[in-house]
């Protein structure tokens, strides 16, 4: 199972930290699903609900967010809200 290295902050708090399966986010064009070795991209990410998944049989951590940018880039993902 191959995994990528993920963080999710705030100007306040760092919320997520480490190395993740997947992760679900609320793209303003449709919820996307990132996994290991995705090709680069940023979006910019609306109201919802952010899943991470830190082993594929799991149901996932969950944090609701308001809006957001994801950047994914060399099997690292970030994601500021």
């Amino acid at each position: 199972m191959k995994t990528f290295h993920l963080t999710i902050s705030s100007v306040a708090e760092t919320k997520f930290d480490g190395d993740a399966f997947s992760v679900l986010v609320p793209g303003v064009e449709g919820e996307m699903e990132i996994l290991a070795e995705h090709e680069p991209m940023i979006s910019t990410l609306k109201a919802g609900t952010i899943t991470i998944k830190t082993q594929a049989d799991k149901d996932g951590e969950k944090f609701v967010i308001k809006k957001g940018i994801l950047e994914v880039a060399n099997n690292r993902v970030v994601v500021i809200v």
